[in-house]
């Protein structure tokens, strides 16, 4: 029944009762937003280091909802759009509302969206190839 619950119909703390009471031994751990291998380290001057910098000099968020440009960046001055991932945050800076990452057709055109609850960050289905199990 843990599996089979929404994590978007659930708030964190539900999900936290959850995992007590079924005894997980991650239950009582903090919340981890980054990326355990990086460490204490700047994700995007880490990525930097084994990435080719881009060929495009100005960078591009698009407004998933109307195709409107909300801003434009410059990949060596603003890093951290260049290696956003799908559902973070975009830092726009003087904008009136969060903006979320959707997709990322290149290295330097981003689509957004505005707000945390958009439809385009949900989905239904998802791929995976080259599954390995381990028991």
């Amino acid at each position: 029944e843990f599996l089979k619950t929404s994590s978007n119909d659930t708030v964190e703390t539900t999900v936290r009762q959850l995992a007590l009471e079924a005894q997980l031994p991650n239950a009582q751990k903090r919340d981890s937003m980054g990326i355990c291998f990086v460490g204490k380290r700047n994700h995007a001057e880490f990525v930097q280091d084994f990435l080719e910098p881009p060929e495009e000099s100005i960078g591009r968020c698009i407004n998933i909802e109307d195709g409107s440009l909300v801003t434009t960046f410059d990949p060596l001055q603003q890093p951290s759009f260049l290696y956003a991932t799908i559902g973070q945050g975009a830092k726009i800076g003087g904008a009136s509302q969060k903006w979320f990452v959707v997709e990322k057709p290149d290295a330097t055109t981003l689509f957004i969206c505005p707000g945390t609850h958009h439809p385009s960050l949900y989905a239904d289905s998802f791929q995976v190839d080259h599954v390995h199990w381990i028991s």
